[in-house]
């Protein structure tokens, strides 16, 4: 088994290893032993000896009874203790994901992370059963070796010098395919990426033909690729297979033809040591077509390494806090720059440096055009980005990683790309009729509604959605609420009725409003406006603050 899967296991796996593995040794022997018995019943059936015979028949059940429920056990216990490894990792991975910054998520990619989190512990699954089997072959393989020394040491020497030939071809052979596996799993990565974009921007493939025409081409061209690094890494495993399967033919052929050349006395046990070899076909074969299964699953338990990895470097966030900030005075962005990089690390777009602070209470407009800073103007607010220079200030104090969490408490946010749950995860027991007030005031009555902590439906409209994840926001009742481009997915009259209704009863209700938006007609209902170009606030005015 590779190194790094063992390992793996040894490291996550609960069950006492020494137990599985003395279990593992009992059904080895006993299948060895099985292989005596049988010969011995052989040689009392030639002899014609009845009453040997039916006590070997007595100590064959036996033994096949123990080889049975030991099997049992290690196949049991050990695929049991797979799928509680895999569902640790999932949740040790959720739980450091929402301890990372937005960043390090962005930069790490989407493809990746749910590649490492679905398809390789999937894969890890598939290969657990073949990988015992396998486990316990080499063990039957072990026993059956030393009944083999016992027969004849010759052929047991030959046996040793053409298996070790054998293993170290086919392990030099392995590296290449692990390569090609990471590759391909690279190329899949890829793959779920574009594919992502034709589900999510189908729109915008649907009504531009040209682009429509790039993606499929591009989703093409990568599906062609992971087509001919899947059959490369298959083809690579073929011949590993032949290649194990003619070593085992030769070891058979070497029986027969060469340890006769050894003396007459050694044709006596020809015929058992020959038995023996092709009693070995079997556990071979199925260490050789385990072999592949390891591999794969290696490469799946390194990518979760690798993503753990990254999770944990990334991770600047302490266990959750149990209480959280329900008020504050002031909120200070001082010097703060955060520059966007791509994969070389090289700057992309740099926001700052940024002076600014609001109080409690106030209604505050952002504004500027597009690629302007604004939404990363929110998120470094919001404390999801985490500034390259500069530092964020809750009444005075560093908002640093122990914190972070409690300062977040503050905020109820709706993201220009925001993500509405179907479930009300987080607001504990609900009010169902102030739901159904919401969800009246915002024209959403009839169209869905909160059952049992899931909405009915999410099929709405854009503009809907937004109106939805409003009614969230609200039910959060934090302090102060965020706004990204809200407005823009409304019709002109609930345009006028967030501005002019919502937001003024918000405010009256002791909340702090930062909004992003667009819409100038609105601008003397904040109280101040700051105005966004190329990262950097430009020119602050003041508003009425109706």
């Amino acid at each position: 088994m590779p190194k790094t899967l063992l390992q793996y296991f040894k490291d996550h796996a609960d069950l006492s290893l020494q137990r599985l593995l003395f279990f593992a040794g009992i059904a080895g022997l006993s299948n060895a032993f099985i292989l005596g018995v049988v010969n011995a019943a052989a040689a009392a059936a030639a002899s014609e000896e009845q009453g040997n015979n039916l006590r070997l028949l007595i100590l064959f059940f036996i033994t096949l009874a123990i080889y049975a429920l030991t099997q049992r056990y290690i196949f049991v216990a050990a695929s049991a203790e797979v799928e509680k490894i895999i569902d640790k990792y999932r949740v040790r991975m959720i739980d450091l994901i929402r301890q990372c910054d937005l960043d390090t998520i962005e930069k790490i990619g989407r493809p990746f992370i749910f590649g490492a989190i679905t398809r390789q512990p999937q894969v890890v699954s598939q290969t657990a059963g073949p990988l015992i089997l396998a486990a316990q072959s080499a063990i039957l393989i072990f026993f059956t070796l030393f009944y083999l020394a016992w027969l004849s040491m010759y052929a047991f020497y030959l046996t040793i010098a053409i298996t070790a030939i054998g293993v170290w071809q086919y392990q030099r052979k392995t590296n290449e395919t692990n390569r090609d596996l990471h590759l391909a799993a690279a190329e899949e990565d890829v793959l779920f990426g574009s594919l992502t974009d034709v589900i999510e921007g189908f729109k915008e493939v649907r009504i531009h033909s040209a682009r429509s025409r790039d993606i499929a081409r591009f989703v093409r061209d990568t599906s062609v690729e992971v087509k001919r690094l899947k059959i490369k890494v298959d083809v690579h495993l073929s011949v590993l297979f032949v290649f194990a399967q003619t070593t085992f033919y030769l070891l058979a052929a070497a029986m027969v033809f060469l340890l006769p050349i050894f003396g007459e006395t050694y044709s006596e046990e020809l015929l058992k040591t020959t038995t023996v070899v092709l009693f070995l076909i079997g556990p071979i074969s199925s260490v050789v077509s385990a072999a592949s299964n390891a591999t794969q699953a290696n490469a799946a338990v390194e990518d979760m390494i690798k993503l753990e990895g990254m999770l944990t470097e990334a991770d600047r966030t302490p266990p959750d806090p149990k209480d959280i900030l329900t008020d504050f005075e002031e909120i200070r962005l001082d010097g703060i720059v955060y520059e966007h990089r791509d994969e070389k690390g090289e700057i992309t777009f740099r926001c700052g440096p940024i002076d600014w602070s609001f109080r409690e209470g106030e209604m505050v407009f952002v504004s500027g055009g597009n690629g302007s800073g604004k939404s990363t103007l929110m998120k470094l607010l919001t404390a999801l980005y985490h500034p390259s220079s500069g530092r964020l200030l809750l009444d005075g104090k560093p908002v640093g990683a122990d914190v972070r969490d409690r300062f977040q408490s503050l905020f109820t946010a709706v993201y220009f790309d925001f993500h509405l749950f179907n479930r009300s995860y987080g607001l504990g027991d609900v009010d169902a009729e102030r739901v159904d007030r919401l969800l009246e005031e915002v024209e959403l009555s009839g169209k869905t509604q909160l059952r049992d902590g899931k909405f009915d439906t999410l099929a709405l409209s854009t503009g809907q959605r937004k109106r939805l994840a409003l009614v969230v926001a609200l039910l959060e009742d934090r302090p102060i609420c965020m706004f990204d481009e809200w407005a823009a997915d409304q019709d002109p009259q609930f345009r006028r009725h967030f501005y002019e209704d919502i937001l003024p009863r918000l405010r009256r209700e002791g909340k702090t409003i930062i909004a992003v938006t667009h819409d100038d007609r609105y601008f003397d209902h904040c109280d101040r406006r700051i105005l966004m170009e190329e990262g950097r606030i430009v020119d602050e005015q003041k508003g009425l603050g109706v």
